[in-house]
């Protein structure tokens, strides 16, 4: 800036006693002086120091320049008002205070009206409103207690928001990215929904704590071990909604949970201890039916299987009215225990597991007009221990007869059975029974494997 006015030394000299000063002296004596009226500065009694700034309102108006030196031929620092968003445009003008710098950039701006500020920018979108340059740190909170660190941080790269969270030191312990395609992470133990999380990842909820969805069928989860490049993936079918598991991408060894409560397991299955099984077992088969355990591979077991027949298989039924005449089959309708529930509709026994079994039936006849048998029958057309025969002596392993009345007799038979065999209580003859009395009970002795 050229300065072309005297000093307060040199005007003095024009002063002097008896000396009779110039016009040309006396001019520069004016100059020297703040005028109010032409300099826009005004000092009322009472009032605070007045500036008005220089230009239209329209446009940017100029209110102060600061300088380091008056050598320099631009201010290092500049107050104006009303800056223009785009120099280019007379009409973007933004009513408000601006200080810019040397460069004639801005560095804070605080619009009028709503009072936002503008860090960066002079055109602030939210209360505050902060514009950085690439790989520039755009707001930090620095801790003084750890020499200076930052603490907390926002960046931006490369248009991307990047927000950091440090624990005093250089690490960062949390990193949100902006972009989907750029990673973010937490370091050390989070907790949602619980504020003492005792693992890195602890979620607490009353109802579903955790949903994982995906927009195709590819594996949602993946599991990876620790050091270890191998890892498992989980994966809900779109279609049946069946979960699977399997290791390496390898789908075709893969275990999945069924939604009819099956288990399919593609792969070999290995058991070194005890199986207990509280239903079936289907090898080799693939089955739709609830509650299985399917393998379509090899099952090696080297401890043993033990099916858990501490749920009791046994029944004890009796007749609910006097019966006579024939009866196939021969309905009971007084249950006194059905335990396994394997005893059906009243009148029928369905064996779940293959072994020995035992029945007992116990009859006494009531009438005067002809005997009363009852006969234990196999899968509807053979006989218990009948080998499968409709008639003859091998029939009669599993009858009763009573001829006359007030007559009591039982029967009890050991039989073999494999899974899923029928049997019920058939009633021939021409007398009748009474219901008090008569009955059939029967029990699994051994499950064979």
């Amino acid at each position: 800036m050229d300065i072309k006015k005297k000093t307060r030394t040199e005007l003095k000299e024009f002063f002097k006693a008896n000396d009779k000063p110039t016009e040309k002296q006396f001019a520069d004596f004016i100059d020297a002086g703040i005028n109010q009226a032409e300099d826009s500065i005004v000092k009322e009694q009472g009032s605070p120091l007045a500036i008005q700034a220089e230009g239209d309102e329209v446009g940017t108006q100029e209110v102060l320049d600061l300088y380091t030196s008056f050598a320099k031929n631009s201010p290092n620092w500049s107050i104006n008002l009303n800056p223009r968003v785009k120099s280019e445009d007379p009409n973007s003008n933004q009513s408000g205070l601006n200080i810019k710098d040397t460069t004639g950039q801005s560095r804070l701006f605080i619009k009028s009206g709503d009072g936002s500020i503008g860090v960066g920018t002079i055109d602030p979108v939210s209360k505050l409103t902060i514009q950085g340059k690439n790989n520039r740190s755009s707001l930090a909170v620095i801790d003084t207690t750890k020499q200076n660190a930052k603490i907390f941080e926002i960046t931006q790269k490369d248009g991307d928001g990047v927000l950091s969270l440090r624990g005093g030191n250089t690490e960062e312990g949390i990193h949100l990215s902006g972009s989907k395609e750029k990673p973010s992470f937490f370091l050390g133990k989070v907790g949602i929904g619980t504020s003492s999380p005792d693992a890195n990842l602890h979620v607490f909820g009353e109802k579903a704590i955790l949903k994982v969805t995906n927009t195709n069928a590819a594996g949602a989860v993946k599991l990876g071990l620790y050091n270890n490049e191998k890892s498992w993936e989980i994966e809900a079918d779109n279609t049946s909604g069946h979960l699977s598991f399997y290791p390496d991408g390898k789908k075709n060894n893969r275990i999945v949970m069924m939604t009819n409560e099956s288990l399919f397991i593609n792969s070999l299955l290995k058991v070194e201890g005890n199986v207990e099984l509280k239903k079936k077992l289907y090898v080799g088969d693939r089955l739709t039916a609830n509650n299985l355990v399917v393998f379509e591979k090899d099952l090696t077991i080297k401890g043993r299987i033990k099916t858990s027949i501490n749920q009791v298989i046994a029944f004890s039924v009796s007749l609910s009215v006097h019966t006579k005449g024939a009866k196939n089959p021969l309905n009971f309708g007084q249950v006194n225990y059905n335990m396994g529930d394997h005893f059906k509709d009243n009148n029928h026994f369905i064996a779940p597991v293959k072994g020995m079994y035992l029945f007992t039936m116990c009859m006494r006849h009531n009438t005067d007009d002809g005997d009363v048998g009852w006969r234990l029958r196999l899968n509807n057309t053979g006989f218990v221990n009948g080998g499968g025969s409709t008639g003859g002596e091998n029939s009669e392993r599993s009858w009763l007869i009573a001829k006359t009345k007030l007559h009591m007799n039982s029967r009890t038979v050991i039989t073999f059975l494999k899974a899923g065999d029928k049997v019920h209580v058939d009633q021939f003859g021409s007398g009748g029974n009474d219901n008090y009395s008569s009955g059939f009970e029967g029990i699994l002795l051994q499950a064979l494997t």
